[in-house]
C-alpha cells in the first residue's frame, strides 16, 4: 500500500459518504499514480459507498462517482453498483487509458 494509504487505514474517520451524498458532492476515487490511495483502498472505499447509497435508499438526489483507472477497481462491488446503481440514481463515471483494457477483466469487462 501506498504510505498515504497506511496513514489512512489506522486513522479514525470523520468523512461520511451519506453526508457527502446529501450534500451533492461529486466522489472522486483515485487508485494510481503517487497521489492515487491504491487498489486495496479504493476497493473498501467503493463498498461503504456502495452501502451507503443502498441505505439511503431510492428518491434522493444523484450520486456522482468517479473511479480513475477502473480496471484496477473492477470487481464484485464494481458490476454491482453497475447493475443496480441506476434504481439509487447512482452515476458512475468510469475512468481508464483504454476501453481495450476492459478485454482483460475476462467476463467482467464484458
Amino acid at each position: 500500500l501506498p504510505e498515504r494509504a497506511k496513514l489512512l487505514m489506522g486513522q479514525p474517520s470523520s468523512f461520511s459518504f451519506r453526508e457527502a451524498m446529501d450534500g451533492g458532492w461529486f466522489v472522486f476515487i483515485r487508485t494510481g499514480g503517487e497521489d492515487g490511495i491504491g487498489p486495496t483502498l479504493a476497493s473498501v472505499m467503493l463498498d461503504d459507498l456502495w452501502n451507503a447509497v443502498r441505505s439511503r435508499g431510492e428518491g434522493h438526489s444523484p450520486v456522482h462517482v468517479l473511479i480513475d483507472e477502473f480496471t484496477q477497481l473492477c470487481g464484485p462491488h464494481t458490476v454491482e453498483m453497475l447493475n443496480g446503481g441506476r434504481k439509487f440514481d447512482v452515476r458512475l463515471f468510469l475512468l481508464m487509458q483504454s476501453v481495450r483494457q476492459l478485454k482483460h477483466l475476462g467476463a467482467a469487462g464484458r
